[in-house]
């Protein structure tokens, strides 16, 4: 009998085992917990997911404006909500909550809202917006389909990092602690698109690192070929700026093909395709909007050309404004990758968010003494891991540049956007030779102290007056 037990709670302590467990526990308070629309931009999202299953693949224009035509109920539940953003005295009141769960959807009640044009297709919302439009059909009330959503996206998310976790060979808990960062949860536990990103490019860099690392492998074959498109298509098309995750393609070893030219003709077919889907899409979304006011105030009209002119004919000084950008946002970036909540207004205190940063490094340099020591992650790999991370950081960043306008240092990027990306920065510093056995025990302590001082944070921030 106690053999037996020993044996469950050894399953029960498999990382990705650990990962569903802790995941769920926690995923679920968050869903629960954070208030109506709190997540970042969780009202437009809802928005979009709703005008996708009225067959509206971009917005309705109205003059110089775009929106959706929604039903009053979810614009007056939105508006309420959303007037608490920015706001960290204002609160919301639990009683609130409970009697708008009672409110009816009534669609066939409903008006234009202005909001901006989405830069996100169906896809990005899948399979999100196929329940919303079940829901939409059964008349469910709209903060229970908010609700439902967000359950959606934990489970989804839940499902995608559990397979990252069972795939990849190495660093195992690594990705479990990624996984279970306050920031992440948070994310996956909200109405957005970051469920289906996050797990998917998890899963995806896993993937490439079972195919680079695992000797069992000994050829990819076509299955591998359409299996690695099918990854970077879909994350291209959920968000293009994750494109160059495609050059995780030489991670592979070149001996595990059956020769150069089909290794480079295939890489070659695939980025371009990849390519001209990205380019057609910003063509669309630039002709989508040609022509609309700017929605908000921090989104400044202006000459998107001249801007992209200015980079390519300067580079120098562009690459000064980024360096100025980075040094003077560090601890910014380092904040909302680890857990800046609500409308990024709420912050856990400064010092547990240096103290996960120091747990992160610790379980990229440590394994946990389950074999992964017998993989060699070599210095080309470390590298090629790294430049991706640069890359994709850089066209981040200067999407933002294209978007806000902001010089000398250039506002708006979030450390959570990294997030997807965030295992290849980690993986620079891996190190066969270093075992900690208790790695688990340490990570399930740390993140079971830090995710409930974020739910305090949390919980202070919005039904507490005063906190």
């Amino acid at each position: 009998m106690r053999i037996n037990g020993l044996k469950v709670v050894r399953k029960l302590f498999l990382p990705q085992n650990f990962f569903v467990m802790f995941c769920l526990f926690w995923g679920l308070i968050f869903v629960f917990v954070n208030p109506p629309f709190q997540a970042p931009d969780e009202t437009d999202h809802f928005y979009k997911m709703y005008g996708y299953t009225e067959g509206t693949l971009t917005l309705k224009r109205v003059g110089c404006y775009a929106g959706t035509y929604l039903p009053l109920s979810i614009i007056k539940i939105g508006k309420y909500y959303k007037s608490v953003n920015f706001h960290p005295l204002q609160k919301i009141e639990k009683e609130k909550i409970i009697s708008d769960l009672s409110v009816k959807l009534k669609s066939s009640e409903r008006a234009f809202l202005f909001h901006e044009v989405s830069s996100y297709t169906p896809v990005s919302y899948f399979p999100q917006f196929l329940v919303f439009w079940l829901m939409k059909l059964c008349n469910i009330n709209p903060l229970w389909m908010m609700y439902i959503i967000r359950l959606c996206s934990l489970f989804l998310y839940t499902g995608l990092v559990y397979a990252a976790i069972r795939v990849v060979p190495v660093r195992k808990w690594l990705f479990v602690l990624i996984g279970i960062l306050p920031m992440s949860l948070y994310m996956a536990s909200a109405v957005s698109t970051d469920a289906l990103v996050l797990g998917i490019c998890f899963l995806f860099i896993a993937y490439v690192l079972r195919l680079s690392l695992d000797t069992g492998i000994e050829k990819i074959t076509r299955r591998e070929y359409s299996v690695f498109a099918v990854f970077v298509i879909l994350i291209t098309i959920c968000k293009f700026a994750y494109l160059p995750l495609i050059f995780l393609y030489f991670l592979i070893p070149g001996r595990k093909f059956l020769s150069f030219k089909s290794r480079i003709l295939y890489f070659v077919i695939l980025l371009m395709f990849c390519t001209l889907y990205t380019a057609v899409f910003l063509a669309l979304t630039i002709h989508v909007n040609s022509g609309l006011q700017p929605f908000a105030h921090n989104y400044p009209s202006g000459d998107r050309g001249g801007l992209i002119k200015f980079i390519l004919t300067n580079p120098v000084e562009y690459l000064k404004a980024v360096y100025r950008t980075v040094t003077f946002y560090t601890y910014e970036y380092i904040e909302t990758l680890i857990g800046r909540f609500g409308w990024m207004d709420t912050v856990m205190p400064a010092f547990l968010t240096w103290y996960y940063v120091v747990l992160l490094f610790f379980a990229s340099f440590f394994g946990a003494d389950d074999g992964d020591e017998a993989f060699e992650y070599d210095l080309k790999m470390k590298v090629t891991g790294l430049f991706i991370y640069v890359f994709i950081f850089f066209i981040t960043l200067t999407s933002i540049y294209l978007v806000f306008q902001q010089w000398p240092v250039i506002s708006g990027l979030q450390g959570r956007y990294l997030l997807p990306v965030f295992p290849l920065l980690c993986m620079f510093f891996y190190n066969k030779k270093l075992q900690y056995k208790f790695l688990p025990l340490l990570i399930f302590i740390s993140s079971s102290f830090l995710l409930y001082v974020a739910l305090v944070t949390l919980i202070k921030r919005f039904y507490i007056p005063g906190g």
